[in-house]
């Protein structure tokens, strides 16, 4: 990005809001799952059902090498105990480097499991159900036998609450590998699309809901609870892999530490035998521009045709229009030629102005992070009421330092006017006041009713003032989309 609105674009960016990777460096050697074992082996210890297990070791008749082993068991255990399964996915995830498959599913999502188990130099083979119905929660994992590479090691564990009580498997596989004896069936039509992602260190992201749909309309009505997959944040890294036949669109939407569903989300082309690699921080996110460039948004292959108009009733989700991501970049390189033709005087002068607003800004983050501190309801040693009052000369300074801004803003744009700016110039910075800065302090708000139960009176007028500036520059960014398109 060049030097227009630079220092705006950095200093919206830094405002303290939770929203919702790069990849991670395989292993030089294969190594075993330790974690994962480790769990399974103290579930077993500790839950197993008596008699519930069954062992199988086959071994070719010729060399006398194991070809195929098999422990099964069953356990059960109180529905008080999910700190135990908690540990289940924590210890998946930390192996997930160790595997080529890592499939977690949650209840009432995805789709029932088998997995292909290959003995006699691949003259036998039989499906292991894992998965036996949508009920059951599950992870598995596939990676090489550190024996002998023509080997695949599974681990599995599945579960389902019946009452008071969790009724699960957990499946201990070693067999042939599939894809070396039947690569053609395989692979025909199917390959896994993968993210890896990493969370930035000063958010709270804990959960990631995946959905997935074959068009973009489907995504978009899409209900909440119809995730396919929930992925936990361990580490600031998560990671999810699904096998495709086809690409498709997908999802990522964040679930925050207290189970609040974030209102913003992360659109992506799911693209079979694919990667994409992502970094989310406070209100943004660092995109894969390689894979967006190659299969993404700006391949012409994208899926996601178009973005969804922002409505007033929907004020606090990001600022979206009917233009493509591309045409955005489009836009930027047009304000971009603009800036650089600008004589040196004038640059000065649009530089100093936006330093101004720089600093102005600078200013209202840091007051977002007194409020906390400030707050002091630690062990009910002080009323709602009386932490509120320690904070609200701030939600009124705040409210002030937005209205200098939006004036600020307001004064930049007249002055850009002058001086023949293109549109497109205006738009992005409409966009950028309402995602990067406006978007962000509503969920600022959103997240201190969160953990306070409630807004003082200051505080309300200051979140209602914010949705005010919003509905603003969103109007304003709609009128040039109506104007771009010949229908004002």
């Amino acid at each position: 990005m060049k030097k227009i609105f630079i220092l705006i674009f950095i200093a919206l960016a830094a405002i303290p809001a939770t929203v919702g990777a790069q990849s991670s460096s395989k292993q030089k050697t294969q190594k075993k799952p330790v974690n994962v074992i480790k769990i399974l082996d103290e579930i077993i210890i500790n839950y197993a059902t008596e008699n519930g297990e069954s062992y199988e070791k086959i071994k070719n008749p010729n060399t006398n090498a194991i070809e195929s082993f098999e422990r099964i068991v069953n356990f059960s255990l109180p529905s008080t105990h999910r700190q135990t399964l908690e540990d289940v996915g924590q210890a998946f995830q930390e192996d997930e480097e160790l595997s080529y498959r890592l499939s977690h599913m949650v209840p009432r999502s995805g789709d029932l499991v088998n997995l292909k188990v290959i003995t006699d130099n691949g003259n036998k083979r039989k499906a292991l159900r894992i998965r036996a119905n949508s009920l059951q929660e599950m992870w598995l994992m596939c990676c090489k036998n550190v024996e002998n590479p023509q080997f695949r090691d599974a681990y599995a564990i599945v579960w389902e609450k019946r009452k008071d009580i969790i009724l699960g498997k957990i499946f201990i596989i070693t067999s042939l590998r599939p894809d070396l004896f039947e690569n053609a069936i395989e692979t025909a039509g199917s390959s896994t699309f993968k993210i890896e992602g990493r969370v930035d260190e000063n958010i709270k992201d804990s959960l990631y809901n995946i959905y997935i749909a074959d068009t973009y309309e489907e995504l978009n009505n899409v209900a909440d609870d119809d995730y396919v997959a929930c992925v936990p944040v361990i580490n600031k890294r998560f990671s999810y892999s699904v096998e495709l036949d086809k690409p498709k669109v997908g999802r990522l939407r964040c679930i925050f530490p207290d189970g609040s569903l974030c209102s913003a989300w992360i659109d992506l082309d799911f693209v079979p035998n694919e990667t994409y690699n992502i970094t989310v921080h406070n209100g943004y996110y660092d995109q894969d521009n390689d894979y967006e460039q190659r299969v993404g948004r700006f391949s012409g292959k994208s899926l996601i045709t178009s973005q969804a108009v922002v409505t007033e009733a929907d004020s606090s989700a990001p600022v979206a229009s009917n233009a493509s991501e591309k045409k955005y970049f489009e836009d930027l390189e047009a304000a971009n030629k603009w800036y650089n033709n600008l004589d040196y005087v004038i640059k000065a002068t649009f530089e100093s102005e936006l330093q101004k607003i720089t600093y102005k800004i600078e200013i209202i983050k840091e007051k977002y992070k007194r409020i906390p501190q400030l707050m002091g309801i630690i062990n009910g040693t002080e009323s709602r009421k009386t932490s509120w009052k320690n904070v609200d000369g701030i939600f009124k300074s705040i409210k002030k330092g937005n209205a200098q801004i939006d004036k600020d803003i307001e004064g930049l744009i007249s002055t850009m006017n002058e001086w023949q700016c293109p549109p497109e110039a205006i738009l992005i910075l409409h966009s950028r006041v309402v995602k990067e800065f406006l978007n962000l302090q509503t969920m600022i708000f959103n997240e201190l009713c969160a953990n306070y139960g409630s807004l003082s009176k200051t505080a309300r007028n200051c979140q209602k003032y914010i949705n005010t500036l919003t509905e603003k520059h969103i109007k304003c960014g709609e009128t040039y989309i109506l104007h771009h398109l010949g229908m004002e």
